[in-house]
């Protein structure tokens, strides 16, 4: 099982998707953190600016702040977090650096993957 120094975090409105999201992670032995709230997890991300490797956002037409506006608010407190945006939509255009966009639904098996690639990835500035 790999072990960590640092966490993810998941951002999705869904409480179940949220639930099992962290599960998977946490029998992968990831140290995952989960938000239903955007506001509240952006309030976090200012307070605790290096706790996170990696983010996993999903974008929401109802939020607060949908997921590209989020990623760019994260990186402009800290650039080195390394994010995805996850939607169900085929119209998101995002105008952030570096934001790979996963379709929906997605595949468990599929996000091991993905987390896997960008926890193993140096930061590019």
């Amino acid at each position: 099982m790999p072990l960590y120094a640092k966490s993810i975090a998941i951002i999705d409105e869904k409480q179940d998707i949220l639930n099992l999201f962290l599960e998977v992670l946490e029998d992968e032995g990831y140290q995952p953190t989960g938000f239903t709230n955007p506001v509240s997890f952006l309030e976090y991300v200012k307070q605790h600016k290096d706790e996170f490797d990696f983010v996993i956002l999903d974008y929401s037409r109802i939020s607060p702040i949908e997921g590209g506006e989020l990623a760019n608010k994260v990186y402009e407190i800290n650039p080195k977090i390394k994010m995805i945006l996850l939607t169900a939509y085929s119209d998101i255009v995002t105008h952030t650096r570096n934001l790979e966009v996963i379709k929906k639904p997605i595949n468990l098996h599929h996000l091991l993957d993905i987390v896997k690639r960008y926890m193993n990835r140096s930061v590019v500035n």
